[in-house]
């Protein structure tokens, strides 16, 4: 069976707590595929605004 989709490893394993249509959860996985196909983990700062936002720190693995 070929694997469609599989969660970045960027991004770590926990439930999201976002607002049902929000899009916050939509960005944070484009970011994470983002850093693991360019091989960026680790060598990337990621500075998150206040609101719902800052939860990033929460969901990304450093």
């Amino acid at each position: 069976m070929t694997v469609a989709f599989k969660k970045p490893e960027s991004l770590l394993d926990a439930k999201t707590i976002y607002c049902p249509g929000c899009g916050h959860g939509v960005i944070h996985r484009l970011v994470g595929e983002t850093l693991d196909e360019l091989d960026l983990r680790g060598k990337t700062v990621g500075v998150a605004p206040v609101g719902c936002a800052v939860l990033l720190y929460d969901y990304f693995n450093t």
